[in-house]
């Protein structure tokens, strides 16, 4: 029997659509917990009568996790000069893993009956990027 599913075929996990119960149950016992731990929030940055903490980092913090929950988190954008230079990346990215891939498949043993190449690559190996 073979293993394993056929592409698109999706075997056991929930039906879609389901919720997941376990995020509900964790939701619902941190619930009566929501407004204080807020409060608590406001104090550590010092926005109350009471004295915040005495540490800067975890009033940011107590800051940061406040803004978060009332405004949601920031979404992180990745802008460039040129539209090409994604591009770039991406082949530049490509250069590092071919070589690297190759390096390590160089110092794996050979198989049996298997030659090396005249240029020294062994079969199977990915070419070398384009300079």
């Amino acid at each position: 029997m073979p293993r394993g599913s056929a592409p698109g075929e999706r075997r056991g996990g929930r039906v879609k659509g389901t919720p997941n119960r376990t995020g509900a149950d964790v939701r619902a016992l941190a619930a009566p917990y929501g407004a204080p731990a807020v409060a608590e929030l406001a104090r550590l940055a010092g926005l109350t009568d009471a004295p915040g903490a005495a540490n800067e980092a975890t009033r940011v913090i107590a800051l940061r996790e406040l803004l978060d929950r009332a405004f949601g988190k920031p979404s992180q954008h990745f802008t460039t000069e040129r539209e090409s230079s994604i591009v770039a990346l991406h082949l530049i990215a490509a250069k590092a893993v071919s070589a690297e891939l190759n390096s390590e498949l160089a110092r794996a043993p050979l198989i049996e009956g298997q030659a090396a190449r005249p240029n020294g690559q062994l079969p199977g190996l990915i070419a070398p990027a384009l300079e």
